[in-house]
């Protein structure tokens, strides 16, 4: 049988087509590709991911040539692409998205499939054509992990790091991965810790691994994890399902001043789910509880985005004033604010990605014309901005610059500190190397078209 998120499971019967409810909203929202099998179908629990030629990657739960998933790209305008279509031991249901690496391969995982015991899913390598290399078969033994959900981040180290939903001794692995080496295990989930990690980690501005899992053995409310990239287990906290929420639905985002933001689907003032602030000392808090009058939604799944406002953004599965959930944004402080209402249940519950061009674009895993899913756009009013591959590196090492119009570029600045070297590969990628004395801080690239300021800070490796 098929293992299913929590999130997915819980919302299954909320599943009908979508419909905008007026001109209005409908003008918030664009839809960009209507899902019909002809390119993959279910595009469930996605981050779609901005590769170096500006066009967004992603893959499909289903359709295809065997009807076990597609890896996919799209313009920004609609203009989708098959890449590759999977057809069992190479993987099957490829469920949350890709990951692009600095070598310009994208990497992701399937939950099932592949030539492991068990069938218990893979790691691969994509090209940007679509040529798909598994690089590791999961075994569903107890010594290995199963059903990887999510693809891998690529740390500062070069080496990739993941999770798996279940395997090894207890229910859950993190794991290592350094290309083209192989595959270590370097936690194991035990019965105090963690137990179904259906998400990515995150690199921490320290170096350090944070972990969200969905549940977890004492109450199965879940819990949150720091450890370091070796394994050893730093931080823990765990959710009560009550007041400060249960079950994380996604990974943690950190903030400039260092903290961590996450959602969690049960729980909070309201039995809706929470936004929550995950200190660096592990205290949390709630920002706020979902459910609260008519126009609020309710289990936020995938978690949130900062985007280059600094405001956060995401997208709950229900409530709202149609009752089939929302975009919201948080501004620090606490600003809270529905963005859009969805007019019929979609399974919105994937994570919102900013391109560089200012615009948010996520995807819902049912609706549309077919009922098989959509691609789709909101703008916040924000203007364009720079992006890296892979924020942090030493200097004199190399940074992978991801934009609009870098044609033509004349600086780059490493937090005011000028590069001598850079070079123009494309209009929408480029690369730069960082300069002595530079230090942690924003990347201001020059351009034709005017200075373009990153998102995030380029963190200085000692």
């Amino acid at each position: 049988m098929r293992l299913s998120r929590f999130i997915v499971v819980i919302l299954v019967g909320l599943a009908m087509p979508l419909s905008l409810a007026s001109v209005s909203l409908a003008q918030a929202v664009r839809t960009l590709y209507n899902f019909d099998g002809s390119v993959g179908s279910s595009p469930a629990d996605i981050a779609l991911t901005q590769g170096r030629d500006g066009q967004l990657y992603g893959t499909t739960v289903y359709g295809g040539t065997d009807g076990l998933g597609v890896t996919f790209k799209i313009t920004t305008a609609g203009h989708i692409t098959e890449l590759h279509s999977f057809s069992g031991t190479d993987g099957k249901y490829p469920r949350s998205g890709l990951t692009l690496g600095t070598d310009g391969n994208f990497y992701g995982t399937t939950e099932e499939g592949g030539t492991g015991i068990g069938g218990a899913g893979v790691l691969f390598k994509m090209s940007p054509s679509g040529i798909l290399t598994v690089l590791h078969n999961f075994n569903n033994n107890g010594a290995d992990g199963a059903s990887p959900f999510s693809p891998p981040i690529m740390g500062s180290d070069g080496s990739l790091y993941g999770a798996t939903g279940y395997g090894g001794t207890g229910s859950g692995t993190v794991y290592k991965f350094t290309p083209p080496g192989t595959l270590a295990i370097i936690y194991d989930c035990d019965e105090g810790s963690c137990d179904s990690m259906y998400f990515s980690p995150t690199q921490g501005s320290n170096g350090n691994l944070y972990i969200a899992a969905n549940g977890e053995f004492d109450n199965n409310c879940g819990s949150l994890l720091e450890m370091s990239t070796s394994g050893v287990l730093i931080n823990s906290y765990f959710f009560d399902c009550g007041s400060d929420g249960g079950n994380p639905g996604g990974s943690l985002r950190q903030d400039p001043a260092g903290n961590f933001f996450g959602t969690a689907v049960k729980g909070g003032a309201y039995s809706g789910g929470v936004l929550f602030e995950l200190t660096t000392s592990f205290g949390l808090a709630v920002v706020h509880s979902f459910g609260e009058g008519a126009t609020d939604g309710t289990f936020p799944g995938g978690g949130v985005i900062q985007a280059a406002n600094g405001k956060f953004y995401g997208v709950d599965n229900s409530g709202g004033i149609f009752s089939d959930g929302t975009i919201y944004s948080y501004a620090l402080g606490g600003a809270y604010s529905t963005l859009f209402p969805w007019g019929s249940a979609v399974n919105a519950g994937g994570t919102l990605v900013q391109h560089t061009n200012g615009a948010l674009y996520g995807a819902t895993s049912e609706g549309g014309t077919d009922n098989l899913g959509t691609v789709y756009s909101l703008s916040p009013g924000l203007g364009p901005f720079v992006t890296f591959v892979l924020p942090a590196g030493r200097v004199d090492q190399t940074a992978q610059i991801l934009g609009q119009g870098l044609t033509g570029t004349t600086a780059v600045t490493f937090n005011g500190v000028a590069a001598t070297k850079f070079t123009v590969v494309s209009d929408t990628y480029m690369t730069a190397v960082v300069p002595s004395g530079a230090t942690t801080g924003s990347v201001v690239v020059t351009t034709p078209g005017g200075a373009l300021t990153s998102n995030v800070s380029f963190r200085i490796i000692d």
